[in-house]
């Protein structure tokens, strides 16, 4: 069983579709679409990547292709390696095939998983060194390791935000500075886009949150709701109805959006939280105010 660690210490990753639990103090230091590398301590301590198989080697080699990858990757250092049993356990909804590699300077070990539900084969491995505490840590992150979601959205949990976003929403880019997160998505012809800012309280030392959203996300003079609370204040901004029916007559000026705009400053967090969508139609709002309500710092 695996269970010294407390849930506090640990924290959700999730990222264009997986999602799995790692210690509280591993941080990412490598993001791609289908890719992830996280560190302890300055080193590299996991590497996750995953995709979609190959179709018509899926059915009986899902594995084809990974390990050729893996093989050229690391040489003669590799070498494939039985999946102890722990291990099989935490992804009995899986099938599975484990390696090991050892270099002069380096060492691992990992897992490649392939579900047949999403079919969708996905390479986790583990850096060394390792410690006393390391096989209790892989056998909880593998046991939480999930490679799709169970319903309709996709969990972006990564570094101190969260959010849920429908399925439908691909990922197109992402940055993560020192004081700005910015995650744009696209579904057909919407596009949508997650914000975070730090720290607040120098951002709005000389200006108030409706001056701050027209600088930084250049909002009009009109269509702006405001409301102030203890914990937080917001802002909820829409493409004017003037402006709407002005596009909607036009002919010539087809790159006017519709856009929609839902701002939080976080008071007690420091921060200041944002979505953005935009398209060249007008679409309901509801959707995105409740991703707006639900997204968050954690």
């Amino acid at each position: 069983m695996v269970g010294t660690f407390h849930s506090s210490k640990w924290k959700t990753v999730g990222w264009n579709s997986i999602r799995f639990q790692i210690p509280a103090d591993w941080q990412p230091i490598e993001i791609g679409k289908q890719y992830l590398v996280f560190e302890n301590d300055r080193r590299p301590v996991l590497e996750i990547k995953w995709g979609p198989a190959a179709k018509r080697l899926f059915s009986k080699r899902p594995f084809h292709r990974p390990l050729a990858q893996l093989t050229k990757r690391f040489g003669s250092a590799f070498q494939a390696a039985p999946v102890s049993q722990i291990w099989r356990e935490a992804l009995r909804a899986y099938d599975v095939k484990g390696f090991t590699w050892n270099s002069e300077d380096r060492s691992g070990n990992g897992i490649l998983i392939s579900c047949d539900k999403c079919q969708k084969v996905s390479l986790i491995q583990f850096l060394a060194p390792f410690t006393r505490q390391s096989n209790e840590i892989q056998a909880r992150l593998l046991s939480s390791f999930r490679d799709h979601p169970q319903n309709e959205e996709n969990l972006w949990s990564i570094f101190e935000i969260q959010a849920r976003l429908p399925k439908l929403f691909q990922i197109v880019r992402h940055k993560f500075q020192a004081g700005l997160y910015e995650l744009d998505f696209r579904q057909a012809k919407q596009n949508l886009t997650l914000l975070r800012w730090s720290a607040a309280s120098v951002l709005l030392k000389e200006c108030d949150l409706v001056q701050f959203a027209r600088t930084y996300l250049g909002i009009g003079e009109t269509g702006t709701k405001q409301i102030n609370s203890g914990d937080s204040d917001t802002l909820e901004w829409k493409t004017p109805p003037d402006e709407q029916d002005w596009i909607k007559g036009a002919r010539y000026f087809r790159k006017r959006q519709f856009r929609w705009l839902g701002l939080r400053h976080l008071t007690k967090r420091n921060r200041i939280l944002a979505v953005r969508v935009q398209g060249p139609k007008p679409f309901d709002i509801s959707t995105y105010n409740t991703i707006w309500q639900q997204y968050d710092v954690v």
